[in-house]
Order: structure tokens, then C-alpha cells, then sequence
């Protein structure tokens, strides 16, 4: 029983940091706060869906959040080198169209079958 000691300081910080990421629209592999949020969401979804619906939306929303972080900063990294400021507000706004096309599509046009 020893051997099972748990420093919750150190894992609330950890999971307050991820979450302010999360805030700061940086989305990133190696945040457990991340893959949290998306099994949450599909345990959700597999409720109402097959878990190959569920997990492929999961899947693809994920996908589309973490490259929108990859393009933000490669983008900010260009204006940073031609002494420019970038505001990524037109990034972020077209990926959360891009979500919301995904979600239309996952929840009325794909079929529970596909």
C-alpha cells in the first residue's frame, strides 16, 4: 500500500495547467486534460451511437483541433520571423466552423450504420 502514493498537489496543478491549454485554444498530444475531454464525449456518444460513429467523430474533432494548433503556430512562428504580430482569432473561428460542419454532418446525414 505504500507503493500506491499520490501527490495530488502535483495533480491538480498538472490538470489546472491542462485545462488553461485547453483555454488558450493549445491543444496538444501529450495533455491528458485533452484525451479526458474526448473520452468523456465519446462515452457520451456511445449512449445514442454505435462506438465506430462515436469514435470516429471523437477522432476527427480531435484531429481537426490539434492540426488548427500545428497551423497556428507554424503561422505565428512566420510572422514572429518577419517582426510582424498575428492575432490567430480567423484560425480559431474557422475551426470552430469546421467543427460545426463536422458535428451537422456526424448527427443528421451519417448514417448509425456506416
Amino acid at each position: 500500500m505504500s507503493n500506491f502514493n499520490i501527490d495530488w498537489q502535483l495533480f491538480t496543478r498538472r490538470l489546472f495547467d491542462g485545462f488553461a491549454e485547453l483555454l488558450r485554444f493549445n491543444f496538444s498530444v501529450t495533455n491528458p486534460v485533452f484525451w479526458l475531454f474526448f473520452l468523456v464525449i465519446l462515452l457520451v456518444l456511445v449512449r445514442s451511437w454505435k462506438i465506430k460513429k462515436a469514435f470516429s467523430f471523437c477522432f476527427v474533432i480531435a484531429l481537426v483541433l490539434l492540426a488548427e494548433t500545428k497551423i497556428e503556430n507554424h503561422i505565428i512562428e512566420f510572422f514572429k520571423r518577419n517582426r510582424e504580430q498575428f492575432d490567430p482569432l480567423l484560425i480559431r473561428i474557422a475551426c470552430i466552423v469546421v467543427i460545426f460542419v463536422v458535428s451537422l454532418y456526424y448527427f443528421f446525414v451519417k448514417s448509425n450504420n456506416d
